[in-house]
């Protein structure tokens, strides 16, 4: 069993920016294997991924549709309540993750999603913009809530004690 953890970003950024930023926080992205291809979602969806079995503490994968969007399922037995968003980052850690300080695959996701708020959303933050920009949502996979901000992130991981540096 794997936590799996969204962060949807909203606005449009640069994807294959957003998974190299994504793969310096797991470890060398230089050392890395990855691909580039059409996501299982389909529908033109397409995604950036590790290639699994490279002792990462987390699987990554970056899907955006290169015309706007992602779209929503079309699977009408499915209700899909995820938030709209140009870009969805998924880390995949199994249950028995432990990591530095004793982490969790919790405190680590709880870490990563810090990072990419605080270090990589800040870079494309411009003067003068509404401070709502940029927007990203996260999943609580334990609650099925989705968050747009970080004020419940403690009740979901432990940041500090999550981080791989």
């Amino acid at each position: 069993m794997t936590l799996s953890t969204h962060i949807r970003l909203v606005d449009p950024l640069p994807p294959e920016r957003v998974f190299q930023f994504c793969q310096t926080l797991l470890g060398d992205p230089d050392t890395m294997l990855w691909e580039h291809k059409e996501s299982y979602a389909g529908q033109g969806t397409m995604m950036y991924a590790n290639r699994s079995g490279q002792g990462y503490a987390a699987m990554l994968w970056v899907a955006y549709h290169p015309d706007g969007p992602l779209p929503k399922e079309d699977d009408p037995d499915y209700e899909d309540n995820r938030p709209t968003a140009c870009i969805d980052i998924m880390f995949d850690t199994t249950y028995g993750y432990t990591g530095p300080h004793s982490s969790g695959c919790a405190d680590l996701h709880a870490w990563l999603i810090i990072r990419i708020v605080n270090d990589l959303l800040s870079q494309y933050v411009t003067p003068g913009a509404p401070p709502t920009w940029p927007r990203f949502y996260w999943q609580n996979e334990f609650t099925g809530e989705w968050f747009d901000s970080l004020e419940n992130l403690d009740s979901f991981g432990d940041a500090k004690k999550g981080a791989l540096r």
